[in-house]
């Protein structure tokens, strides 16, 4: 009973943390083509 009360807001916020690095990796990634462009 304990575990999946434990575990999904856990999991929700490893989603949550996962899409921040995703945006944050996109957003470095685009500002690297952009000074390589430049």
């Amino acid at each position: 009973m304990i575990g999946p009360i434990l575990v999904n807001p856990l999991t929700q916020l490893v989603i949550n943390n996962n899409r921040m690095l995703a945006k944050i990796l996109l957003v470095l990634h685009h500002q690297r083509h952009w000074q390589m462009k430049w």
